[in-house]
Order: structure tokens, then C-alpha cells, then sequence
């Protein structure tokens, strides 16, 4: 660039000497190897042929030849165009991954001082004018210079990555990636330590020249996973987090919550931190409320009641609760038809505990709204275990379990409902049946509880759009069971069936 600049005109010079033509006659012509087996008059002919042919060719080569080439002010816009592309991308990788150590501060600040001269003036996409071009040529000239002679050659006598890795003040990895490292760190920082075992923590740790170690994490919500109950029952999955905490080792309360809005972290801050947990400025604003759909039952938190719904176990061991489903799919359908009129940006999480509600869901909804992720719609719907660490602008709970013993099975879990009610920024609505929860003598039984005390408890069978959600599903939940039900009992009837001689004789 520094050449270029310099002396565009020599530059120019030397493009017009490249492109620069022979004018040989013999250049372009067509030769026929059979010419001299032919009748004199039928030369003539063909000769006047070929003279047509070739002056065709040559004056479409010349044609050419003078569109390509380009004038003083075309080649000097587009070679700067050229190489300040390179030039950007080159300086941005410098200043981006090199070590602070190796690249000194004011070196920085002018790489980026000379990506910001080298931007067009204005809001143009374009290039600069030629004009303003040659205009700005000696400040570039002189900072391209100051950089030239400023900037400090690294001595790499290896690869480029274990210099980065060995002259690095930061160094971000996973746990059992930090193996790969040879040089010394003083500090380990562990994020989401609660979440990792202790033979993971170990790796880490063990790297040369640690003197400090800081776990960060939440020992309310859950833990790695462990596939094997075997390994669960002897504690595979404690976290050193856990461990030092079980130990009376004095943990550091980060006390300011800056995500949820302060009616959706009211249950679970009284309920999981002792009421510890202060909301920041930013979620007390008026502009944090955020109403997406018209009616109390859509404000920041509700739970809706859906007593109808029915425990569906026809496709497996994990539950699934169809009549939930299908009101989920249509506060979805209402936020999509919101979206596209008001054209506002919406991210919904869809949260259930059991795989199978999970499946039936993506099936249903999820599938059909993953394709408009791009326009500022996102719908994504996981188990609460793949949501933790996540958050949405809406999150939809749907709790599944529905019957008449308050049974919840692991929804009782104290961890994975922390983890499930503190995923949302601005509304969460759980749907589920009321009266299970209430019955259940677990965490929700307080959550329904408090819904209610708070006036944020909503029937769906009082809404009208979910009167006709729900019945397709609830038809077909009801006719898998009557079936199910009429094979029990014609199986039980036909082991009590007993022929006597009235009906064999007849028969036989």
C-alpha cells in the first residue's frame, strides 16, 4: 500500500506495460493445410474467406483490448480498493489475537486509527472518490509509515499458536481442553464450576504456576449429569463447587439479578436465595414491561390452568399432556401473528421437563416456526436441563403432569424448577394443571399457592381461543385411553370365562 501510494503514476505505468499488445501480422490469422490441393479459382474464393475471418477477429481483439483497459483514476480507485481489504483484515487479525505483550498499546490504537482512515467518507459502501483519495493519500501515507517503523517483530521460533498461547494475559478454554497447555497461568477461573465434577475441575487445577482459583457458579441449580444410576448413587456427579460448600467453605453471594423482570424472580428469589437477590435498575424500568399480547392472562407472570388435560404414556415412559400442547400452540401462533404486525423482535423458550412433551411439541410447533428464526422470530423448545444457562424474552412452561394423587414425579426437584422458572427477561407463563400442583406437597404446590395470592392464577377454560385448542387433543388423548381401557378389561374378562356342558355340546 505504502508503494502504491507513493507513486500511483509508476504504478499505473506498469499496468499499461503488462497489458501492453504485440502488432504482429501473423497474429490471429487462420492457416488451412490443405490450400495447395485446391483449384485455383476456389484459392481465390477461399482466401477472400479467410481475409474476412481475420479482419473480424482482429478488430473485436482490439475492441476488447480497449474496454479492459482502464483509465489513470479507474486503476488507482480499484487497486486501493484491493489492498485496504487485505490491509483491513490483516491489522483487525493483528490487534484481535496477538498478546498484549507482544503489540504495545499506542500500536493499536493506531492499527485502528488506520482502519478507520481507510473507510470511505460517509455512509457510502463504496470506495473513496478519487478526489478525497488523493486527498487523504499523505495521512496515510504517514501513519502506514509510523506503524512501518513502530510496530515490534515478534521472534517466533516455533508455530504461531504456542507463541499466542505462551506471551497471552487471557486464555479462554474448556476445562478438559486447558490439558493442551504447557505454559505457567497464576489464576484459574471456572465458570459454571456447580456444573462440572470434581475429575473435571482437577484438570485446570493442575496446570504449572496456579497460586489462585475462583469457582463461579450456582449450587441451586443442577449439576452435571450422570447417565448411570450406579454412578449417581455414590456422587459422581458433585461438583468441587458443591464439595468446598458442603465443607463450610465461605461462598460469595453475587446478590444483583439483571435479567428478570421483578414479578417472574419474586417466587423464586423467596423461595431458592432466602429473598437475597436484588433486582437491578435496568429490569425496574417501565420500558422492561413488556406487554406482547392484549388480556391479564399474558402479563409478566401468570400460570394458566388447564384442567382438562390428561397424562399421555402411549409413546413411551416420558409423559406427554396433548390439551397443554395445543394451548402452547396457540399463544405461540398469537405471538407469531403479533410479530408480524408490529414487525418486534421476539425470542420464546418452551420449557418441559420430560422428553416426551418436549418431542411432541417440536413436532407439532417447533418444526414449523424453526425456518423463521431469521426474521426476528425464534422459537426454541427444550428440556429444562438443556435450557439451563439460557434465556428468552418468553419463556412457556409447560409442567404436563395432570392427575388426581398430585403425583410430579422429578418435577419436584427443587434445582431443575429454579433453573426452569429463571430462564425469562420480560413474561413467563406456566401452564399446567392447578389442581396437581396444589395437591403435589412439593415446591409448585407453594408456586400455585402464590399464583393465586398474587392474582396472577388464570383458568385457559375461561378463555375463549382455548376452548377449540384443546379439543382435538383431548378427543385424541381420551380415545387412546378408551382403548387402552377396553384391552385391559377384555384381557381381565377373558381370564375369568368358563365353558360348561350347556354351550360345549351345542357347539360341538
Amino acid at each position: 500500500m505504502i508503494c502504491f501510494l507513493r507513486d500511483p503514476r509508476q504504478q499505473y505505468r506498469i499496468y499499461l506495460g503488462r497489458d501492453k499488445t504485440c502488432g504482429d501480422d501473423t497474429e490471429g490469422t487462420v492457416v488451412d493445410g490443405d490450400a495447395g490441393n485446391l483449384e485455383p479459382s476456389e484459392k481465390k474464393k477461399k482466401k477472400k474467406t479467410k481475409e474476412i475471418i481475420n479482419q473480424s477477429s482482429n478488430g473485436n481483439q482490439e475492441k476488447q483490448e480497449k474496454e479492459s483497459c482502464m483509465t489513470y483514476e479507474e486503476f488507482v480507485l480499484k487497486k486501493f480498493r484491493s489492498l485496504s481489504l487485505k490491509l483491513v483484515s490483516c491489522t483487525k487479525n493483528l490487534y484481535t489475537h496477538l498478546p498484549t505483550s507482544a503489540v504495545p498499546l499506542h500500536v493499536v490504537k493506531q492499527m485502528i486509527q488506520l482502519i478507520n482512515l481507510l473507510k470511505p467518507p460517509g455512509n457510502s459502501k463504496e470506495t473513496y472518490q478519487f478526489a478525497d483519495l488523493m486527498f487523504k493519500k499523505r495521512e496515510l501515507l504517514s501513519i502506514m509509515k509510523e506503524l512501518l517503523a513502530g510496530f515490534p517483530l515478534p521472534n517466533i521460533n516455533g508455530s504461531l499458536r504456542n507463541f499466542c498461547l505462551e506471551n497471552a494475559c487471557l486464555i479462554f478454554c474448556t476445562a478438559s481442553g486447558s490439558i493442551k497447555m504447557q505454559s505457567s497461568v497464576e489464576m484459574v477461573i471456572i465458570d459454571e464450576a456447580a456444573q462440572l465434577k470434581e475429575c473435571e475441575s482437577a484438570i485446570p487445577l493442575q496446570l504449572p504456576g496456579v497460586r489462585n482459583a475462583l469457582l463461579i457458579g450456582d449450587d441451586r441449580q443442577l449439576p452435571a449429569m450422570v447417565q448411570s444410576k450406579v454412578l449417581g448413587n455414590v456422587n459422581f456427579g458433585r461438583s468441587l463447587f458443591q464439595r468446598l460448600a458442603s465443607l463450610g467453605k465461605r461462598k460469595h453471594l453475587l446478590n444483583i439479578q439483571y435479567r428478570m423482570h421483578p414479578t417472574i424472580s419474586s417466587f423464586p428469589n423467596s423461595k431458592f436465595y432466602d429473598n437475597s437477590i436484588v433486582d437491578a435498575p435496568n429490569v425496574k424500568l417501565r420500558s422492561y414491561t413488556r406487554n406482547f399480547l392484549k388480556g391479564n392472562m399474558y402479563s409478566s407472570y401468570t400460570f394458566i390452568n388447564v384442567s382438562t388435560g390428561k397424562e399421555d404414556f402411549s409413546k413411551g415412559r416420558s409423559p406427554r399432556n396433548l390439551a397443554e400442547a395445543a394451548v402452547v400452540n396457540q399463544i405461540i401462533g398469537k405471538l407469531y401473528s403479533y410479530h408480524c404486525n408490529t414487525k418486534t423482535a421476539i425470542s420464546v423458550g418452551v420449557i418441559s421437563p420430560y422428553k416426551g412433551q418436549v418431542g411432541l411439541m417440536h413436532e407439532k410447533f417447533g418444526k414449523k416456526y424453526a425456518g423463521r428464526n431469521g426474521n426476528g422470530f425464534t422459537v426454541n423448545v427444550r428440556s429444562v436441563d438443556g435450557f439451563q444457562g439460557g434465556e428468552e424474552d418468553i419463556i412457556i412452561i409447560s409442567t404436563v403432569r395432570c392427575n388426581g394423587n398430585g403425583s410430579v414425579g422429578f418435577l419436584s426437584n427443587h434445582q431443575r424448577t429454579n433453573v426452569a422458572l429463571t430462564r425469562a427477561r420480560y413474561c413467563l407463563w406456566i401452564v399446567g394443571s392447578g389442581s396437581t400442583l396444589a395437591n403435589s406437597g412439593t415446591v409448585w404446590q407453594h408456586l400455585v399457592s402464590d399464583a393465586k395470592m398474587r392474582g396472577c392464577f388464570y383458568d385457559a377454560d375461561e378463555a375463549a381461543e382455548f376452548k377449540h385448542a384443546s379439543k382435538p387433543a383431548l378427543f385424541k388423548t381420551s380415545r387412546t385411553r378408551s382403548k387402552l381401557d377396553f384391552a385391559e378389561s377384555l384381557s381381565s374378562q377373558l381370564a375369568k370365562i368358563s365353558l360348561d356342558d350347556v354351550f360345549v355340546k351345542p357347539v360341538s
